[in-house]
């Protein structure tokens, strides 16, 4: 029996937190709740980066939320304009989109989603205002599926990494290799280019701030910190998931909670995964354009960035796993920063939501998307993977990413927008 090596360990044991993450959050609430959580669940299963994960849950819900428009046309048109014949029911044509949608992005899955299309169309009688949604959703799937085909989310670059102080080097324990560097070229879902915003980029070597942001992970996020507290470490810890998991599941808990009704639903986890989608585009852009090293190598390289504010240590460790990829800016926090603007046109700032790790065995509850957001941010420092100026700008190029969609994408129509 061959022993996994440590970078598909902690693969496995991510993949398996997530899963764990997920399981007392399956209560049901409609047809897009239902199927956000398949699609989640599909992606977990074929173990994909969080770039490509946070791409393909958006174009489920991109065909989603066109399909429910397509009869409900309370909202602009996101990318496929079709008109639904009337009476076509808009549950059906919801399940179908997710339905074409995953079929294609994980065939090998397809047995799973024939029989969650099956529950979605179990309260649904059968007839032409079946079968009419259910034909919406198909056409706008396809439709949606071909315009994002050549979205170059798979035409990859070489990167070699840097050995030159400041710049990305491989990182234990596994030193693998960069994920995903072509990323930053793949076609936005709500701006116009992944270079839209513009970033300050990190701190010189010799500055202040460097000395500042170093110091701060260095201190609070070693792996047998001195100063870190527990509350820290457990909000580190379960920061482990993906953002991705943990933002969906707390859009499902506030819609559920609030009873938002389908054509609500679509629009919100349209809004809430393009825009957090196109937060991982613009990072990967901008990480690659300023392939800056992360702490785990600073700290143990530190005397050589030339800067009396900082000490080296060459036996500093980090209490996380360090990501295999650059740096700056964050992209968890452009994630949630995104992410919990959408959720805060939703439903405000003030909300209460607890979330669940349970490999960690640690629960967290918060009392508004901003104390959620801002922990996300923290806890990528007290687990050493980040340094502060990459979370803060992380964190506010997401929200910038969400204004925009929020101001451009799947408005009201003016027509109805007073009613």
């Amino acid at each position: 029996m061959h022993a996994l090596n440590p970078a598909k360990t902690v693969a496995v044991c991510l993949f398996l937190v997530c899963v764990l993450l997920l399981a007392p959050l399956a209560a049901r609430a409609d047809v897009v709740t239902d199927w956000n959580l398949t699609a989640i669940r599909a992606s977990q299963a074929a173990g994909q980066p969080n770039p490509m994960f946070a791409r393909n849950l958006a174009m489920v819900h991109a065909a989603i939320y066109d399909a429910v428009n397509a009869i409900d046309r309370s909202h602009t048109v996101y990318a496929v304009d079709i008109q639904a014949k009337p009476g076509a029911a808009i549950e059906a044509a919801a399940a179908a989109a997710a339905y074409g949608g995953l079929t294609t992005l994980y065939w090998t899955q397809t047995p799973t989603f024939e029989v969650a299309l099956e529950e979605s169309l179990a309260a649904i009688p059968e007839g032409p205002a079946r079968a009419d949604g259910l034909a919406v959703g198909a056409e706008v799937a396809q439709a949606l599926l071909a315009l994002r085909k050549d979205d170059r989310s798979n035409t990859p670059v070489t990167y070699t990494p840097t050995t030159d102080p400041g710049g990305y080097q491989l990182t234990l324990p596994a030193f693998a290799s960069a994920v995903l560097p072509h990323w930053g070229g793949v076609t936005p879902f709500l701006l116009t280019r992944a270079d839209q915003f513009e970033l300050a980029g990190p701190p010189a070597l010799t500055s202040a701030a460097f000395a500042t942001d170093l110091n701060e992970v260095q201190t609070l996020g070693a792996k047998h910190s001195a100063t870190r507290t527990r509350d820290q470490a457990d909000a580190a810890k379960l920061w482990i998931a993906t953002t991705i998991v943990t933002d969906n599941d707390a859009a499902r808990q506030l819609s559920t909670h609030q009873e938002l009704s389908v054509v609500d639903n679509a629009r919100l986890f349209a809004l809430l995964n393009m825009a957090g989608a196109d937060a991982y585009i613009t990072c990967w852009q901008a990480k690659y354009r300023h392939p800056y090293w992360r702490p785990v190598t600073a700290i143990r390289h530190a005397d050589s960035a030339g800067n009396g504010g900082v000490t080296a240590d060459p036996a500093w460790e980090p209490l996380l796993p360090t990501p295999a990829h650059p740096e700056y800016p964050s992209g968890r926090a452009a994630y949630t920063g995104a992410t919990a603007r959408v959720l805060r046109e939703f439903f405000g700032d003030e909300v209460r939501l607890s979330l669940t790790n349970p490999a960690v065995n640690v629960t967290r509850t918060y009392q508004s998307l901003a104390q959620m957001a801002q922990e996300v941010e923290d806890a990528r420092v007290w687990g050493g993977m980040h340094f502060r100026t990459a979370v803060v700008h992380g964190g506010a190029l997401g929200r910038s990413i969400a204004d925009y969609g929020l101001q451009h994408h799947l408005r009201p129509v003016s027509s109805r927008a007073g009613k």
